[in-house]
């Protein structure tokens, strides 16, 4: 009974550490994706002026959701 439990307890343990790296890697890409996005918007500027207005949009956007994800 005691292997049962042992036995048990590991396969628990490594669902939960391939879920945990699982959301890791989902964090990392959706990080990457959004870089590239803000990146790629930025790039697209006219001019100086455009530029500092896409920047203050990519940070108020950001603002928001950090103060949504704080709500968590």
């Amino acid at each position: 009974m005691t292997t049962l439990t042992a036995n048990s307890s590991h396969q628990q343990i490594s669902v939960v550490a391939a879920i945990s790296t699982f959301i890791k890697r989902l964090g990392h890409s959706f990080e990457q994706s959004n870089t590239a996005h803000n990146e790629a918007f930025l790039a697209e500027a006219r001019d100086l002026s455009d530029l500092e207005h896409r920047i203050r949009h990519i940070d108020r956007s950001n603002i928001q959701n950090e103060a949504w994800l704080r709500g968590f």
